[in-house]
């Protein structure tokens, strides 16, 4: 049994034209794990896949993905690595003037399946996609054709699976079936690593980094990228606290200013409650403060007055 990181990777970095697209992204991560890479669009997180899919070579760093160093041009590794690993690209990769099952048998033929018709009725089971196999791909639904993609990343049976924002544009529903297949296949010992937006999704990662302009700002748990992010979220109430939302704005270190049926809703820096605790004493507002979530940590990490531009958490 192969006991080795499926991913062991440190200091990655990569640019185009001069401008800084990732830096320093390390990771090691283990079979049966579930990695997030969270932040918002343009945060580095699809240029982070690519280079672990191996379709990307990295500028500087150091590490390999199912053995194969990135570093190193060998076709033999890179061939082994390739037909290990199942990629889902965030855009639709796949052919709409075909057929559910000729999308299917032409990818098991691209990774080289023995028996591609065998993988491909298997596939078809698996994925719930039986009923489906002569409609062609044009005429599916948004979720089913996202279900579709991930069965295709899936038909070579891969040890690591790099999937690129996979419930993006999906209703609740096909959402959740998406991760009921990613949570079974971690659970077999498939290492994944996902990239969302959609932080309700982190949750149901192991653990996550969050990426702003390329940089990871906080990484681990949804509670460690919380406490990371120093951030507090509390309420203001009372008489004419209406009339302090500018002051409020204003205030550095306050990331969000919410209007509410009974108050304002905050979201800041831990080091500017003093400031706010100050406005609501000489005011005569009464402050509560809530349990901060990962929705106020990414106000925080993804505001632009953050950027990191040093070493990984």
């Amino acid at each position: 049994m192969d006991n080795r990181p499926r991913i062991s990777v440190a200091g990655l970095k990569k640019s185009y034209d001069g401008i800084s697209a990732v830096s320093n992204f390390e990771l090691k991560l283990e079979a049966g794990e579930i990695f997030g890479l969270l932040g918002a669009n343009g945060g580095g997180k699809t240029t982070t896949l690519r280079m672990l899919a191996g379709l990307l070579a990295p500028d500087n760093g150091s590490g390999n993905v199912l053995g194969h160093d990135l570093f190193i041009e060998d076709k033999k590794s890179f061939e082994i690595m390739r037909h290990s690993t199942g990629y889902m690209a965030q855009k639709h990769a796949l052919y709409t003037a075909l057929t559910v099952a000729e999308n299917l048998k032409f990818r098991a033929d691209i990774y080289g399946v023995s028996n591609p018709s065998n993988a491909v009725i298997s596939t078809l089971e698996k994925f719930d996609l039986m009923a489906l196999a002569d409609k062609r791909v044009g005429t599916l639904s948004g979720g089913w054709a996202r279900r579709l993609q991930l069965a295709a990343a899936l038909i070579h049976d891969p040890k690591l699976l790099l999937l690129d924002e996979p419930t993006a544009g999906l209703d609740a529903r096909a959402k959740a079936a998406v991760w009921h297949d990613i949570t079974s296949l971690a659970a077999a010992g498939t290492a994944i690593v996902v990239s969302t937006h959609d932080l309700s999704e982190a949750k149901r990662t192991t653990r996550s980094s969050f990426l702003q302009n390329g940089y990871i700002v906080a990484s681990g748990s949804a509670h460690d990228i919380i406490r990371q992010a120093n951030v507090t979220r509390l309420s203001l109430t009372g008489d004419g606290v209406e009339k302090h939302l500018l002051s409020l704005k204003k205030i550095r270190g306050v990331y969000g200013v919410f209007p509410e049926p009974a108050g304002v809703s905050l979201t800041l820096h831990s080091d500017e409650l003093s400031a706010i605790t100050a406005l609501a004493r000489e005011n005569a507002l009464s402050l509560k403060i809530h349990t901060a979530t990962l929705e106020d940590a990414a106000l925080l990490l993804g505001n632009p007055e953050n950027n990191a531009e040093a070493d990984n958490v």
